[in-house]
């Protein structure tokens, strides 16, 4: 099958994948064999998740943090070293407002982190901080049918999260929230935490590095515990390690031979799927409730991630009437993607306004 010789044309670079485990997959999917689907949440509600201290600030006099990739695509070279990792996307989000109207929303996010291991355990402090800078670009309608009813509505202002709440960031406005470098987002899962990974040191093995990420797994008869929920809402284990994997791919430093294992390694897990556009390529698994598909975009070219989408695959009764009622669109919809447009290490510090410190617990302001 070609799309199993697609990621090691694309990516020569990194060790091919493991013969036994590649014909395993290939009997699979040969059988058509169906998998337990990952319920998740889309890139939105992990970012509006962020339980931090917050300024927000007028959007002029604060510099857009941007810097060239190299000049040449094609070259695979990339700076190991930097003060922080940096992270620069742009959001664009799909919303149901309480008015039965949807809303095309546009956010940019800049994300710094300080070098170090990732443990959720560390203490906050001045030598272990993630800056996360996010614009609010725009929100309009989606359709001209949302903006006849948003305007029947009363054309209603937006705010973030669509209650316009005192403190709710608005179009034209920049939020920096100030959090613990050990932060990261597990996918919507409070699971174990990833204690003491250091992402740098990731094999570019695929095999070898599935085992690396599967040894944060809990042991046992009981995995659930590590969850505290119902055995019935837990992850399966390939949803989990899919889950984790994109949540590294898309939030912390790795190498260029890691990110293509974890590019093999992904088309490997069940119900995985590969499709080959111009110019990129997808692959793209269903999350556990099956009503959202999870797309990883990357260029085959350089092998840099491109995006990541949340698709729309079926109606869902169970949040009819909701935010996350998508049940009038149809199939294929993409509610919402995280396009990447720099990921690297930088020497260049975030641009906070006057006042904002990186100190424990300190308020910061304009």
């Amino acid at each position: 099958m070609n799309e199993f010789k697609l990621i090691d044309t694309a990516m020569p670079d990194a060790p091919p994948s493991d013969p036994e485990q590649t014909a395993a997959v290939r009997a699979r999917v040969l059988r058509g064999s169906r998998t337990r689907r990952r319920s998740g949440k889309p890139a939105a509600a992990a970012l509006a998740a962020l339980a931090t201290v917050t300024v927000i600030v007028a959007i002029v006099g604060i510099p857009r943090l941007t810097g060239p990739f190299p000049a040449s695509p094609a070259d695979r070279r990339e700076s190991s070293s930097g003060r922080y990792w940096r992270v620069i996307m742009e959001e664009n989000r799909l919303w149901r407002t309480s008015g039965n109207y949807f809303l095309r929303q546009r956010l940019s996010h800049v994300q710094w982190r300080r070098t170090g291991l990732v443990d959720e355990t560390a203490a906050w402090g001045p030598e272990a901080n993630l800056v996360d800078e996010k614009r609010f670009l725009s929100s309009e309608p989606a359709t001209a049918a949302d903006r006849r009813a948003w305007k029947r509505a009363g054309s209603p202002e937006s705010c973030e999260y669509l209650k316009c709440r005192a403190a709710d960031l608005r179009v034209g406005q920049t939020k920096f929230d100030l959090l613990p470098g050990s932060w990261f987002w597990q996918n919507g899962f409070s699971g174990p935490p990833l204690t003491n990974l250091d992402p740098m040191k990731l094999p570019g093995d695929p095999s070898t590095l599935r085992s690396a990420i599967l040894r944060f797994w809990p042991e046992g008869d009981h995995p659930e515990k590590a969850w505290d929920v119902p055995a019935k809402d837990m992850p399966t284990k390939d949803d989990w390690l899919w889950g984790t994997s994109t949540d590294i791919l898309t939030q912390l430093p790795i190498s260029s031979a890691t990110r293509t294992a974890f590019y093999r390694m992904l088309t490997e897990l069940p119900g995985a799927r590969v499709i080959r556009r111009s110019g990129t390529v997808t692959i793209a698994r269903a999350l556990q409730d099956g009503y959202l598909e999870q797309h990883v975009v990357f260029d085959p070219a350089t092998g840099k991630l491109s995006a990541l989408e949340y698709v729309l695959l079926k109606r869902d009764p169970a949040r009819r009437g909701g935010a996350g009622d998508f049940s009038s669109l149809p199939k294929g919809t993409v509610i919402d993607q995280l396009t990447f447009t720099q990921m690297g290490w930088t020497d260049e510090d975030p641009g906070l306004p006057q006042g904002c410190t990186l100190r424990e617990q300190q308020t910061c302001g304009p």
